[in-house]
C-alpha cells in the first residue's frame, strides 16, 4: 500500500509508531531536494522473509523469488516496489 500522509509530524515519529513491529524500518531521505528527497518509505510485518545460510546460491535464489512478483501501481514516484533487506557475510 502506497499512501501520501498530509501531517505536521517529522517521519522519525511516525516510525516510532511502528517501531516495535516485526522487522519495522524506515528509508528516509538525507537529500533537501524536491524532486529525489521528498519520499521516506516505512513499513513493519513483510508477507515474505527471505533467510538463506551458507548458500552460494543465494543471489539465484533471491533473482526466483523477486521475478514472480509484479506491480501494476504507475504514478509519479521513482519507485514502486521492491524488496528491502541485507546481506552479510
Amino acid at each position: 500500500m502506497i499512501i501520501e500522509l498530509n501531517t505536521s509530524l517529522e517521519a522519525i515519529d511516525l516510525y516510532d509508531l511502528i517501531k516495535e513491529e516485526p522487522y519495522s524500518f524506515i528509508l528516509e531521505s538525507s537529500l533537501y531536494n524536491e524532486k529525489y528527497g521528498r519520499y521516506t518509505v516505512i513499513s513493519s510485518s513483510p508477507f515474505e522473509i527471505l533467510k538463506y545460510e551458507n548458500d552460494e546460491k543465494c543471489i539465484d535464489k533471491f533473482k526466483d523469488v523477486m521475478s514472480s512478483y509484479k506491480s501494476s501501481v504507475k504514478g509519479e514516484l521513482p519507485f514502486y516496489g521492491g524488496a528491502v533487506g541485507y546481506i552479510s557475510y
